[in-house]
């Protein structure tokens, strides 16, 4: 549907332990299985682990099977979805906002609850969930390296935040981002921070007029407006440059 509308679309679906395997798949076979597989059968994939992934995901067939069959039911559980794998996320960004002339659409497959392990994970009461158990919070800190210790969960009214320090580069990062966009707080300025020449009233000329048999919604016109505006030379770039 976005290629119909002249959008570039970027699929950001298979993380990338999978890419040793689809380098292997000549003959098509585990492209086949990944199309004809449905969502709730990749969500119990998650959900349920890698030996029930070799069985009921890679079992299907005999060659998928023989490609996993040096890989233990751990190498199998994390094979990732492209939507949690930085590296992909990095490059499919940089081809966005590396294209011109049209705009740009991700579509990231990623796992429902990722992070919260059996208390979550792939799970559909994951949007229920308002707090994580002990052992959830537990798993959750070793699972993504979190440098808080048991004593310092256990004494904890409630988890505890990590922070990595004021020096540190994810916080020198952030702070530089947050700058470059204006600060900490919103501002209401009583000067716009760049000035422009407001359109004049023929510029809206058509839309003032008795559009004759046919009927004007208000959203109809509200867009119209917003398209007038875009396209005018002084005014468009200003509200037009977040349209990416």
């Amino acid at each position: 549907m976005f290629r119909g509308g002249g959008w570039n679309v970027i699929k950001l679906l298979w993380g990338g332990y999978w890419d040793a395997l689809l380098a292997r798949d000549t003959n098509g076979v585990l492209k086949k299985l990944m199309m004809e597989t449905v969502d709730g059968e990749y969500q119990n994939c998650k959900a349920f682990g890698g030996a029930y992934t070799r069985e009921n995901f890679f079992g299907k067939y005999d060659e998928t099977r023989a490609m996993v069959a040096g890989l233990s039911d751990d190498d199998i559980w994390r094979l990732n979805r492209g939507g949690h794998d930085p590296h992909k996320v990095y490059a499919a960004y940089h081809q966005a906002v590396n294209t011109k002339g049209m705009p740009t659409v991700i579509l990231a497959k990623t796992v429902k609850g990722y992070g919260m392990g059996s208390s979550g994970e792939s799970l559909n009461p994951t949007h229920q969930t308002k707090k994580l158990d002990n052992d959830a919070v537990r798993a959750f800190r070793d699972r993504f390296n979190i440098p808080l210790s048991d004593k310092q969960l256990e004494e904890a009214e409630q988890v505890p935040f990590y922070h990595p320090g004021e020096d540190s580069p994810e916080v020198q990062y952030l702070k530089e981002r947050r700058a470059a966009l204006g600060g900490y707080l919103p501002q209401r300025r009583r000067k716009a921070a760049k000035s422009f020449t407001v359109p004049t009233l023929d510029k809206y000329e058509r839309l003032l007029k008795d559009s004759g048999e046919r009927t004007y919604s208000t959203t109809m016109a509200f867009v119209q407006t917003l398209n007038i505006a875009l396209r005018d030379k002084d005014l468009g770039p200003a509200p037009g440059a977040d349209r990416r």
